[in-house]
């Protein structure tokens, strides 16, 4: 349950800070920010591995799978698409982006690039179609 509240956590912090970047900042976030989008996609990428190894409560919720095939199937099926276009790593793409940035003789096509990129990061919040799904298995986790 600790996990699945930390994970609420970083999607609600996402949900606020990812539209005030793309608003606001325009790719002067600073260090601690950048930091935390790092440390976000690398947190949801990490999710995604661990979703084809954790138990699925059946609709009924009277009994738990824990069959690894059936629940790589189910998560194949439902979530993982979803899941893979959110913890996609734009906070590497745009680090990376902007170390180049600094070492460019043509600031003007990195900031181009800077800016699509910004608005590519509105794919992250496809995370937040996840919080329905986290409510509901922390509250079955809680019965």
């Amino acid at each position: 349950s600790y996990y699945i509240m930390c994970m609420m956590a970083i999607t609600f912090l996402n949900l606020i800070g990812i539209p005030m970047e793309i608003a606001f900042l325009d790719g002067n976030s600073g260090l601690a920010w950048e930091g935390f989008n790092v440390f976000s996609d690398t947190l949801f990428l990490i999710d995604v591995a661990l979703n084809f190894r954790m138990g699925i409560i059946e609709e009924d919720g009277e009994e738990a799978i824990l069959d690894i095939k059936r629940i790589r199937v189910s998560y194949l099926r439902t979530w993982f698409i979803p899941d893979v276009i959110a913890a996609f790593p734009i906070g590497y793409i745009l680090l990376f982006a902007d170390l180049q940035y600094h070492n460019d003789d043509n600031p003007s096509k990195t900031n181009k690039m800077m800016r699509i990129l910004m608005f590519v990061r509105i794919l992250s919040l496809i995370r937040l179609a996840r919080v329905s799904r986290l409510v509901r298995f922390f509250n079955e986790v809680e019965k």
